[in-house]
């Protein structure tokens, strides 16, 4: 565990290797130099707004944006680290805006970086306008982010880039009904512009300029072949799908909500097929088409929850014996990250039974040898409250796990773990 300013909340962290990782929020930055994690000054405005994103492509170069509330009207934020300090940058604002939001970043190149996010123009009311804005190496712009004809109001929620001459972006705005309908958008290296669609989309993924696969909503789907957005085979069995993750055209996973109990599907490159799972998979994690470990929790007879992990073997889906603690009320997987299908960590929480701190969370890990998991021993700084919600792996030995923690005063604080 590592010690952190209990005001601090880390928003998102970004890996280049085992041994360089930067993390950000409200508040400093944190780097993890593979042993430890170490405080940064990043220069107002960005340093004393909120960052929500970061992206690193190596040691010496990271893009970290967000907002800040500077004289009553809020402004996106930028900040650049170059391998020894953080330097703020000077990013623009669509004219009249009066709230501006910067909420995710991805960089291909120390010259090419996209961030997304909304703003208002307060003039009647405050409707969202989808904004993007890029990264050339020198300068961040303003990027024309199209609105359909006739909208009021647009957004987008996910984008997914492969270069810098292609990313596709996600998202919707209401049509004279007040329906919410389709938005997409393609960057193709000089302009976005908007292409048909045939469904509202709520996650995207592409491995190449010429195959992306996004879903919606519903049970929904529709694939980009390099030149349009055609519908594709609904996934059966759902009522909500909210991620994607594709390998390459043959190979994707969804994961949502099924009144029939499937909250999982494969895509091989024709059709989907049904993954019939336990309800309450949290996370999923693949590095093969026939290798996936999804994890997350499931009741007994009694109502009390315990933990849940299943493989993916590229034909059908097996469920593991996972441990629990002994002295448990109930407890959750949150998230789980494998480098192999035979080392995978998965992170999560407890509520304790033990009479001296009865009804408590503690922190929760268990490992994946390919065989059976098991637990291991984490600290649990709070006598109160303590979870992980996210762990991300560089090597099968070198584990970065964050969730929060409550200080002695009750506030919520950063908590961030390392192992092996």
């Amino acid at each position: 565990m590592q010690t952190v300013p209990s005001t601090a909340m880390v928003n998102s962290v970004s890996c280049a290797s085992a041994t360089f990782c930067e993390a950000v929020g409200s508040g400093p930055a944190y780097a993890w130099d593979g042993s430890a994690w170490t405080s940064q000054t990043i220069p107002a405005p960005a340093g004393t707004g909120t960052l929500g994103g970061v992206s690193c492509t190596s040691r010496a170069f990271c893009e970290a944006i967000g907002e800040n509330n500077i004289n009553g009207n809020v402004v996106g934020v930028a900040a650049v680290w170059n391998g020894s300090a953080w330097n703020a940058q000077a990013t623009p604002n669509p004219a009249k805006s009066t709230f501006l939001q910067l909420t995710a970043v991805s960089c291909v190149s120390a010259k090419s970086c996209e961030a997304g996010g909304y703003f208002e123009v307060q003039v009647t009311a405050d409707d969202q306008k989808a904004l993007a804005e890029a990264w050339n190496g020198s300068t961040w712009q303003l990027q024309h982010a199209v609105a359909p004809p006739g909208a009021t109001s647009n957004s987008l929620v996910a984008v997914s880039c492969v270069s810098a001459s292609f990313c596709e972006a996600v998202g919707a705005h209401p049509d004279s009904a007040g329906n919410q309908v389709s938005l997409i958008e393609m960057w193709n290296g000089q302009s976005w512009r908007i292409q048909a669609s045939p469904l509202v989309a709520v996650s995207v993924s592409c491995v190449t300029a010429n195959f992306c696969e996004a879903v919606g909503a519903g049970p929904s789907a529709e694939i980009w072949n390099g030149s349009a957005w055609s519908a594709g085979p609904a996934v059966p069995g759902f009522s909500v799908v909210t991620s994607i993750s594709c390998l390459s055209a043959s190979f994707c996973e969804v994961v949502g909500q099924g009144p029939s109990g499937q909250n999982a599907a494969a895509w091989n490159g024709t059709s989907w097929t049904d993954q019939t799972m336990p309800t309450s998979l949290s996370a999923v994690s693949c590095t093969a088409a026939s290798s996936c470990e999804a994890v997350g929790q499931i009741p007994d007879q009694s109502g009390q929850l315990s933990t849940l992990a299943e493989s993916w073997n590229g034909s059908a889906w097996t469920t593991h014996t996972t441990p629990n603690p002994s002295a448990t009320q109930g407890s959750a997987l949150s998230a789980v990250s494998c480098t192999s299908a035979t080392s995978c960590t998965a992170v999560g929480q407890y509520q304790s039974s033990n009479v001296t701190n009865f009804g408590a969370l503690q922190t929760l890990v268990e490992v994946w040898d390919g065989t059976t998991w098991s637990l291991r021993s984490t600290p649990s700084p709070s006598p109160a409250h303590n979870l992980l919600s996210g762990v991300s792996c560089g090597t099968s030995h070198v584990c970065t796990a964050v969730g929060q923690a409550l200080d002695t005063g009750g506030v919520e604080s950063t908590l961030i773990e390392t192992g092996d």
